[in-house]
C-alpha cells in the first residue's frame, strides 16, 4: 500500500482509508451489518496496508464509532490512525441549525465551542480510546471556534 504525510504532522498514511459511514448500520445508512462481519473487516484493513480510518458520530448516532471502538479492543492503537468529526449533532439540549431528519429525529449542524468539546468527549467514549489524531468538521455552519490556545491541553488531541 502506497502511503503519504499527513499534512505537516510526519504521520504516515495509507492513500486508500476505511470509510465506516455504512458500518454503523441504520435505515439511512445501508441498513444494519453483522457486527462481527463489520469487526473483522476493521481488523484486517492495517494487515492489508490501510491505517487510515475515518468515521463520525453522526454515522447512525455514534454506532459506527461504537463499532470502531469494539474491534479496536484487540487492535494496537498506534497501527491506525483514526480521523472522526464533529458538527452534526442530535443533542437536543444544544441544538444549533436545523440540518436533516433521520428516522424521526431532528439533526442540527452546531460548531460552536460547547458543542464540540462534547462532541469529542462523547467520540472518545465510544471510541475507547484517549485521542483522535484528525478532529475534522462534518458539516460547515458559522464561524469555527479554537477550542484553545493549544488544542493538546485539553487531552483530546496527540
Amino acid at each position: 500500500m502506497k502511503t503519504m504525510k499527513l499534512g505537516k504532522t510526519g504521520i504516515d498514511i495509507s492513500r486508500i482509508g476505511l470509510g465506516t459511514w455504512s458500518i454503523g448500520g441504520g435505515s439511512a445508512w445501508g441498513g444494519d451489518h453483522e457486527l462481527q462481519t463489520v469487526v473483522d473487516t476493521i481488523r484486517e484493513a492495517p494487515k492489508a496496508g490501510v491505517n487510515l480510518i475515518d468515521t463520525a458520530p453522526g454515522y447512525n448516532f455514534g454506532n459506527s464509532e461504537k463499532i470502531l471502538g469494539k474491534a479496536l479492543e484487540k487492535m494496537n492503537r498506534e497501527e491506525v490512525v483514526i480521523i472522526t468529526k464533529c458538527g452534526v449533532t442530535w443533542d437536543q439540549e444544544m441544538k444549533g441549525d436545523l440540518f436533516n431528519k433521520v428516522n424521526g429525529i431532528q439533526l442540527y449542524k452546531n460548531l460552536n465551542s460547547e458543542s464540540v468539546k462534547k462532541e469529542i468527549v462523547g467520540s472518545l467514549e465510544r471510541l475507547g480510546t484517549d485521542y483522535v489524531d484528525v478532529y475534522d468538521t462534518l458539516a460547515v455552519c458559522g464561524r469555527i471556534r479554537i477550542l484553545c490556545a493549544d488544542p493538546k491541553d485539553n487531552g483530546c488531541f496527540k
